[in-house]
């Protein structure tokens, strides 16, 4: 159903780019830029999340052809490992989550929901 619905789009292009004296462009990049054009909105929802792994914020960024804001960049990708601010020393709890507030290193047990 996708094929056809590109067909008649081209179609109707093609049509109108003759009926103003232009060449209209091959139906591969028709369907490159309409495709571009679709999925564009879907990209900029997905790049707004927070949560998402650094290289697919990469990822996304590159095709959009932005860059990633640093504010927008997730402590825990940025900080790596570190000891559990909040147990007790004798426990040394390694874990890569941080406090989105205070940006300190908590493990599961003192996460909140």
């Amino acid at each position: 159903m996708i094929n056809i619905m590109l067909v008649n789009c081209y179609t109707i292009y093609a049509h109108n780019m003759v009926a103003q004296g232009s060449k209209p462009v091959s139906r591969r990049d028709f369907a490159k830029e309409l495709h571009s054009e679709l999925v564009k909105p879907w990209l900029q929802h997905r790049n707004r999340i927070t949560t998402l792994p650094k290289r697919l914020r990469e990822s996304i960024a590159s095709i959009l052809e932005v860059d990633i804001p640093a504010a927008q960049i997730d402590p825990q990708l940025v900080q790596g490992r570190k000891i559990c601010a909040f147990c007790p020393s004798k426990k040394r709890r390694m874990t890569s989550h941080f406090c989105r507030r205070c940006s300190k290193a908590m493990c599961g047990e003192h996460q909140g929901k």
